[in-house]
């Protein structure tokens, strides 16, 4: 299995990465200590997280939150987008004054 960190994939820059995928072949199981939100918008197949399966169609919108291992397994799933985000972006643009709670987790 591949761990991607998050020096790996975003600029000194940016904390935030958004990518056009189009495919018909399954992703490699992996995961990655950023959060990843999928929308299909095209096709149908399943989405592995922690050895469940979840059903892929046009219009799904799958967020998978750090440090989970996932995998496309394609049928047909011809495109979609990735959004790519760490929970210190969110901090930065959702700043909670209520510390107490953990909002970023829930």
């Amino acid at each position: 299995m591949k761990y991607y960190y998050a020096k790996q994939v975003f600029s000194d820059d940016y904390e935030f990465l958004i990518r056009s995928v189009m495919s018909d072949n399954s992703t490699y199981l992996h995961s990655h200590d950023y959060i990843e939100v999928e929308f299909i918008v095209n096709g149908t197949g399943k989405y592995m997280v922690d050895n469940v399966d979840f059903t892929l169609r046009r219009g799904d919108m799958y967020l998978i939150d750090e440090d989970h291992t996932h995998c496309i397994l394609c049928d047909n799933v011809s495109k979609y987008f990735t959004l790519y985000f760490t929970k210190e972006f969110l901090k930065q643009i959702f700043p909670f004054e209520d510390r107490s709670v953990d909002a970023y987790t829930a």
